[in-house]
């Protein structure tokens, strides 16, 4: 069914169609890699997750041009004030699950419904690897080790873990 408005001009009657909402399918998150966002990535705490695909359609305006609007959700519920494209990981942490609910709006000011997307678990955040150097009591650095040597280990820089909570162990 469709319907028209009528618009008037000094001399000249036009029929324009009406605009339709755009519709909007479904959406799919995915975290960031070398600038795209891929859904089979695995999301850490430190990861940045953003839309892997969208896919819209409307009457009046192509899809590149919709105005995108972004609630981001942690299991479940609304994080506050995180509405951008982008979502970074302060505002999760391990065993979250993190989704989007968007809404596309065209040029014409109507708005799609909203589509929630998939689900992306955050998983423990491996540690970062500690800074090490092994060296023998007693001689001059640089001095070539043997096994007639007493060796110790010791840490320069010590392992991070982006995970609150986590034990990170050192074994030599």
């Amino acid at each position: 069914e469709l319907s028209f408005n009528m618009a008037l001009g000094k001399e000249t009657l036009m029929i324009l169609p009406e605009n339709e909402p755009p519709i909007l399918a479904s959406v799919n998150i995915g975290v960031e890699v070398d600038n795209i966002f891929d859904p089979g990535v695995t999301a850490y705490k430190d990861s940045v997750l953003g839309i892997a695909s969208i896919d819209a359609t409307d009457d009046s305006t192509p899809v590149g041009n919709l105005i995108k609007i972004y609630q981001w959700l942690k299991n479940g519920v609304e994080i506050p004030g995180a509405t951008g494209a982008t979502l970074a990981g302060e505002n999760f942490n391990k065993d979250d699950t993190i989704s989007l609910e968007l809404k596309v709006e065209d040029v014409g000011g109507l708005q799609s419904n909203s589509v929630v997307s998939n689900d992306l678990l955050i998983e423990d955040s491996p540690p970062s690897a500690p800074e090490i150097t092994i060296a023998a009591r007693g001689t001059p650095p640089g001095t070539p080790l043997t096994g007639e040597h007493d060796l110790f280990c010791q840490i320069i820089t010590e392992s991070i873990d982006p995970d609150e909570g986590d034990v990170v162990t050192y074994n030599y």
